[in-house]
């Protein structure tokens, strides 16, 4: 579901590639790349939000949203890296200003013959909801490389028990690297070989629990995955229980021979769960020179 839904979020690859696309799609021809913020108009329809983004907000009676941009190039972080940066953010004067809030977007980006690379940081400060994502497309290997990171554990939700900090609370990231045969649009026809992990963290008042899957694989050597549960102290890889080890084949007659797959073994790989007591934060990974991902194998770690 990863790889192949497009749920119009971050959490997703196609997800991540068209949310970027929205917002360039819809203002984009308004910016100036000279690094000047500009209050600019964007159109709400179905071209640049897709059906279902433009009904659903359309529904609250949004035809238009009031935008604060700046264009950057080349971009005004890491400028040896992305070829041009955009930044968004809600006008106090739009309308609608009170219903859309104060959220933030920025990405940069780079595309050139050989790859299309993003890497993007969006979320509400005053609520602190952190969330990036950033993606690698080698056109000449094949490779797709794809993180994502929500930091949401100490939440301000006023739509819940009245609001409060920590109110729904959670942390989740992804990490995913795939290779096969793409073209030149980027469209895969074939995946060899991929791998992953992807950890959700939930805050509960009877302690926190974290939900680890990974999975590595190519065809002809089997798929494994495996599933942990942690409970406790979540920096102590011991508190985690494996509940499930799985070998997928394209024949069903493999094993996953000298495939041992992703696993949880030592203290320091819980820092990929993103841990409340880390320092670790969001914004600062997708402004770092790490968001241009570059990594060939994944590896259970908070930054890689």
């Amino acid at each position: 579901c990863t790889v192949a839904t497009d749920d119009g979020s971050e959490e997703t690859i196609p997800g991540a590639f068209s949310q970027v696309y929205s917002f360039v799609c819809a203002v984009g021809s308004q910016i100036q790349f000279d690094g000047v913020e500009r209050e600019v108009v964007g159109t709400v329809d179905q071209t640049c939000f897709g059906e279902d983004g433009a009904k659903a907000l359309k529904e609250y009676g949004i035809t238009t949203v009031t935008i604060i941009a700046k264009g950057a190039v080349p971009s005004d972080i890491h400028p040896e890296i992305w070829e041009r940066s955009l930044s968004f953010h809600v006008s106090p004067n739009d309308p609608n200003y009170e219903l859309l809030g104060e959220h933030y977007f920025t990405v940069y980006l780079k595309n050139t013959a050989d790859e299309i690379s993003f890497a993007a940081q969006t979320g509400v400060p005053s609520s602190n909801q952190k969330d990036a994502f950033a993606a690698n497309l080698d056109l000449a290997s094949g490779k797709l490389r794809f993180e994502s990171t929500n930091q949401r554990y100490a939440l301000i939700d006023p739509h819940c028990d009245g609001g409060g900090t920590g109110c729904g609370g959670w942390n989740r990231h992804a990490r995913l690297l795939i290779q096969g045969t793409v073209d030149s649009n980027g469209l895969f026809s074939d995946v060899t070989s991929a791998e992953g992990a992807i950890a959700d963290l939930s805050k509960h008042d009877e302690g926190d629990f974290v939900s680890l899957t990974t999975i590595r694989g190519a065809h002809g050597q089997g798929w494994r995955a495996h599933a942990y549960s942690g409970s406790g102290d979540l920096g102590v890889a011991s508190n985690y229980v494996e509940y499930g080890s799985y070998c997928y084949s394209d024949d069903g007659l493999l094993d996953c021979a000298g495939n041992a797959g992703i696993e949880l073994s030592q203290d320091s790989q819980t820092s990929f769960a993103l841990l409340p007591s880390s320092a670790y934060d969001a914004w600062e990974w997708a402004q770092s020179a790490n968001a241009y991902l570059g990594f060939n194998q994944v590896e259970l770690i908070d930054i890689q």
